[in-house]
């Protein structure tokens, strides 16, 4: 079991070296609006326009995104949308991850905030 996890670990790796060139952040949105920005090509970079795999990356995929600077680049200290969502009093939130940049490390706090709230949207090709 624990190759099998260290063989997914080193696949998304690499998944995430061949789109070093392809990603950048798509700009800001809400995560209700989050596909629509992801979908148009103008939002991607020359080599991402390419793929229509595109999707919002997953608290745990973002995390993994966010340890991988040296590789993907890009990132801001702000906070970021994932595609996690969960049911809460008074309507739906979503998942987001708070990036700050120290120095070569990353802290990648989680908070929930409302569907609605605009945050930057960074997309992950599916794999």
């Amino acid at each position: 079991m624990k190759n099998l996890f260290l063989t997914a670990i080193a696949f998304i790796a690499l998944a995430f070296a061949s789109q070093a060139q392809e990603t950048k952040d798509q700009g800001k949105s809400s995560q209700l609006n989050a596909a629509a920005l992801i979908k148009d090509s103008i939002n991607h970079s020359e080599a991402g326009k390419a793929f229509t795999d595109w999707k919002l990356p997953s608290t745990r995929e973002l995390g993994l995104m966010s340890k991988k600077l040296d590789i993907i680049g890009g990132f801001t200290n702000t906070i970021y949308w994932t595609s996690d969502k969960k049911a809460a009093r008074g309507g739906e939130t979503g998942t987001l991850m708070n990036i700050q940049l120290e120095g070569r490390g990353v802290n990648g706090t989680i908070v929930n905030k409302p569907v609605t709230v605009e945050a930057n949207i960074r997309a992950i090709r599916s794999f």
